[in-house]
């Protein structure tokens, strides 16, 4: 995980968000595994990704605080989700991603991005 800027479709506006990347061996490998849960929570393991939630623990809100936002938007299923129909989309046109950066704005929102960090969707 780190954290980046991209483009926020809704306010047009560059927002700052959190960026989670997994290979697709590595997707399949969890998904099978753990589930779309078990993805989310993958994800959400990250070294930096709990780093983040101890240093901001102690924010009163979703905003300010990673942890609560997770629990609040439900990051912890969303993630996942998000990342699944990314695959299931790109299958019907008969590709594979070689790698799923999925963004996370204050707000909630779950973009998948490309390297460049446009939003694909």
């Amino acid at each position: 995980m780190y954290t980046a800027r991209i483009l926020n479709p809704k306010s047009n506006r560059q927002v700052a968000c959190k960026i989670f990347e997994i290979s697709y061996p590595e997707f399949k490998e969890v998904l099978k595994a753990g589930g779309v849960k078990g993805l989310s929570w993958h994800l959400l393991d990250q070294p930096h990704s709990i780093r983040t939630m101890e240093a901001t623990e102690y924010g009163d809100s979703a905003a300010n605080n990673f942890a609560l936002s997770v629990f609040e938007n439900a990051l912890d299923w969303q993630l996942g989700l998000t990342a699944v129909k990314f695959v299931k989309a790109l299958a019907q046109i008969g590709k594979k991603p070689k790698v799923i950066r999925l963004a996370v704005t204050r707000g909630g929102d779950v973009y998948v991005v490309s390297s460049k960090l446009e939003i694909l969707m």
